[in-house]
């Protein structure tokens, strides 16, 4: 899967090497260095890396403006804590990013949470009706296994089966 990422960094040059991870995998990348021109492009973009801002801004604040946003708020956003301490990775994850990693980082852990990042996106309901975990549009297969038959298995599956069709 081919993703669109942008990235936001106060250097272009500290996050080259991240770009030039991404690349090989067929994903196209984009660098911004302000938190404004981030949150004016992000909408366009498969997914989003807040790596480091300029003070007085905080990368929780640009993933707080983000979460703001109509058009971003439900944008994969991975930040770069730019410290392995927890209390910066849990001041992210409450701004509203979806997944936090610490530098230093390897580039297959880099690919890795992206990858989980775009896979988790694919699977969510999004607002155009596409289907998703929790659209009642979307078919489903539910299977009731037990490693011994009888009738336990049997009620199990007839009363799921009664309680779904009750609720369409």
């Amino acid at each position: 899967m081919q993703l669109s990422i942008l990235i936001l960094a106060a250097e272009r040059a500290a996050v080259q090497s991240m770009a030039n991870a991404l690349t090989p995998p067929g994903h196209g990348v984009t660098i911004v260095t302000r938190p404004d021109e981030a949150v004016a492009a992000a909408a366009g973009y498969s997914l989003l890396i807040v790596d480091a801002v300029t003070p007085p801004a905080t990368l929780a604040d640009v993933v707080k403006l983000l979460r703001a946003a109509e058009g971003t708020s439900r944008l994969p956003v991975l930040a770069v804590a730019q410290t392995p301490g927890l209390d910066e990775t849990i001041a992210l994850l409450e701004a509203g990013a979806d997944d936090v990693i610490a530098k230093p980082y390897s580039e297959p852990e880099l690919l890795s949470r992206i990858e989980a990042l775009a896979l988790r996106a694919q699977s969510t309901v999004s607002g155009d009706g596409a289907k998703g975990i929790g659209n009642r549009d979307r078919h489903r297969l539910v299977s009731v296994f037990s490693p011994k038959g009888g009738v336990g298995r049997t009620t199990l599956a007839y009363n799921l089966a009664v309680s779904l069709g009750q609720q369409h």
